[in-house]
């Protein structure tokens, strides 16, 4: 039976501290507690636990920009945040969790801004046809977690160039997005002119919007990197690594070619959890040069660009031909 409810607001934009923090959330909750969690992540794009990265953003752009790829534990399709787009976490045991009645803290919070919103599905939350928030889920046990984002004052020019697939050849077996018309709140707010919509405000709001709907014993509660739960501290470092973003990745095959003076060269891999099972090196190059020695060795390699250059050095003896793929990887996206 529910009997009291926490609030937390995360004062930290880091993905990782913020996804570490949730999943400590859900896994350390008692069935006698709901929990409500508003974070926010800084120019970060977050994938679905079953996608590809590779598939599902322009990561030349995002490496460029200097933006996060990361994965949640959750399922769903791929998401652009930064601080115009405001995080929502439910969690709560099986007799507490209703979603609901969770969406309706979002609705009702965003009537009294004079915004009427609906449900759209089981993932998405709209306004005139327009979505602005995107919704996930996932369990442990017994423990329920319902989390999805706000739209609010977000760079959506951004967020459609980043979550725009680059031009590789490339089949993959995971899950895609599914790309919708999305809108900020703001936007929509502005055209009604009744006063003001900003993230923080929206935040207030919904916090009390939650703590009437679950009147209840309750504490408030910010976070921030003075947080030192070891579960915390060890999850936010997996999630920071090369195996948890790109190794869990389903398999997928990928298609890199390019012409040089010498010839054109292409690479067609295909890769799995992150290591190249398979490999085809074609060239029409006249010099002579060993490419099946390299085809056999980048078999049981890492897909990282510093891993294959390291064997286009050992194995081609032809100084022009490892100086063009080493400036050609340069401008390729192995690994994020």
């Amino acid at each position: 039976m529910l009997s009291k409810v926490k609030v937390y607001v995360s004062k930290v934009y880091n993905p990782a501290f913020n996804l570490a923090f949730e999943s400590y959330l859900l896994k350390h909750n008692t069935p006698d507690t709901m929990i409500f969690y508003l974070w926010q992540n800084d120019k970060t794009i977050v994938i679905g636990r079953h996608q590809n990265p590779y598939k599902e953003c322009d990561l030349k752009k995002v490496k460029r920009d200097n933006v996060t790829v990361i994965r949640r534990p959750s399922g769903g399709g791929a998401v652009y945040h930064d601080l115009g787009n405001l995080n929502f976490t439910f969690i709560a045991g099986e007799n507490v969790y209703d979603v609901d009645r969770q969406c309706s803290v979002i609705s009702d919070a965003l009537k009294e801004f004079g915004l009427t919103c609906e449900v759209s599905g089981r993932n998405d939350m709209t306004i005139q046809g327009a979505k602005f928030s995107g919704h996930a889920y996932m369990n442990h046990e017994d423990m329920h977690c319902h989390h999805g984002t706000l739209l609010v004052n977000s760079d959506l020019k951004i967020l459609s160039e980043y979550l725009t697939v680059s031009d590789v050849k490339l089949k993959s077996k995971g899950i895609d997005s599914v790309r919708s018309r999305v809108v900020n709140l703001s936007e929509i707010h502005s055209n009604i002119g009744t006063g003001n919509l900003n993230v923080e405000l929206l935040k207030e709001v919904l916090v009390k919007t939650f703590l009437s709907k679950y009147p209840y014993v309750s504490t408030i509660e910010q976070i921030g990197y003075e947080c030192t739960q070891p579960y915390v501290l060890e999850t936010m470092q997996k999630f920071e690594t090369w195996d948890w973003n790109v190794s869990e990745s389903l398999e997928f095959d990928i298609c890199y070619d390019n012409k040089f003076k010498w010839g054109m060269m292409e690479f067609r891999l295909k890769c799995s959890n992150g290591i190249i099972t398979n490999c085809d090196v074609n060239s029409d190059c006249l010099l002579e040069e060993n490419f099946d020695q390299l085809k056999s060795r980048l078999i049981g390699t890492a897909f990282e660009k510093k891993e294959m250059l390291k064997i286009v050095n050992n194995c081609l003896k032809q100084e022009e031909i490892r100086m063009d793929l080493r400036n050609w990887f340069d401008k390729l996206i192995f690994n994020i």
